[in-house]
């Protein structure tokens, strides 16, 4: 009985942790998109404005408003994702 609950606590923490995990992972890309934007020369921020906003269908001032406020869904973290690796390469 004593086991029982003892597997039954480390499960229950184990799945709360990689919920916990995912939510910072999601948070993470986030602020890497911004923490990349912000490295950006000044002269190139429009560039990947515009590429970002053709990669995900949207215009440019809804992308800079998410780019304000964080708010990007996971399809979009995706295709952001794939423009800044390609730019990087």
């Amino acid at each position: 009985m004593v086991i029982t609950n003892f597997v039954l606590i480390l499960r229950t923490n184990l799945i709360i942790i990689l919920i916990i995990t995912k939510e910072k992972e999601l948070k993470m890309d986030c602020m890497g998109i911004s923490s990349y934007y912000e490295t950006v020369p000044r002269g190139e921020k429009d560039e990947f404005i515009r590429a970002v906003a053709d990669a995900i269908g949207q215009s440019t001032s809804n992308v800079r408003l998410k780019m304000r406020n964080g708010r990007w869904s996971q399809l979009e973290l995706s295709a952001i994702e794939d423009v800044i690796s390609e730019r990087r390469a």
